[in-house]
């Protein structure tokens, strides 16, 4: 543990470059991509969007989580490179959640972006995306995350293979019933949160603050730190480099 701490803070004292003033960063969690059967791509849709913005100068994260419902309508010049290379969309109005989907595993990402910045007026300086296997893998690692779920969840979607079944309550949650409850909107006769999508936001990004909490904790990193990095390889991308996230 000690070895490991020093050599984190060595690390941090050679790295090269001061952080700006102000980053923002494209946060996604993403259905599965790949299909377990095939191998094939299943051009995913992003369940969960996030735009953070790290403020160097007051040492404040602010996160701002955007509905995955939210109707934007793309440009010309996007939809048509969307319809070159799949025979969807229809119209050039979409949920946001798909435009990740449309643009495919070569340009989700960029067409992602490109629509965020013409939303809010800020390219993201760099963008990470986790899917779920990520998502239950860093839950798992860090023991579970106690959380008081505030309904009963029960869902079933066997397209999805999406099996939701949580009391309400405090407890414990482990990665999958952590990833079961952050994706629950509402049950199989449509009864779900009152507030709709707004209130499921309010109640991921609470999850999170408690995720983040536990998973900061000096001695949970240090515990923890090479389930962090083998998450990191194998189930998320980023254009984030080490030295980038060494100096953050």
């Amino acid at each position: 543990g000690n070895v490991i701490k020093t050599v984190a803070e060595k690390t941090g004292e050679v790295v090269v470059g001061k952080v700006p003033d102000r980053t923002t960063v494209l946060m996604m969690v993403i259905d599965k991509e790949y299909s377990d059967e095939t191998g094939e791509y299943q051009y995913p849709r992003t369940d969960s969007l996030v735009l953070a913005n790290y403020d160097n100068v007051n040492k404040r994260l602010s996160l701002m989580s955007i509905p995955r419902d939210t109707i934007v309508e793309v440009s010309d010049e996007m939809f048509a490179k969307m319809r070159s290379e799949f025979p969807e969309p229809g119209k050039k109005q979409m949920k946001i959640n798909a435009i990740y989907h449309y643009g495919g595993k070569d340009h989700g990402i960029e067409y992602l972006e490109t629509e965020i910045e013409r939303m809010f007026g800020v390219k993201p300086d760099y963008y990470v995306c986790v899917n779920f296997d990520g998502f239950n893998y860093i839950v798992d690692s860090i023991g579970g995350v106690e959380f008081d779920v505030p309904i009963d969840m029960k869902y079933d979607d066997p397209y999805q293979n999406l099996h939701i079944d949580i009391k309400k309550g405090l407890q414990v949650l482990d990665g999958d019933k952590a990833q079961q409850f952050v994706r629950y909107r509402k049950d199989n006769y449509g009864n779900g949160y009152s507030g709709g999508d707004i209130e499921r936001i309010a109640v991921q990004q609470a999850f999170v603050k408690a995720l983040m909490a536990k998973a900061s904790k000096s001695d949970t990193v240090f515990k923890n730190i090479f389930s962090y990095l083998n998450a990191f390889n194998k189930y998320v991308k980023t254009d984030a480099t080490v030295n980038d996230m060494a100096r953050y």
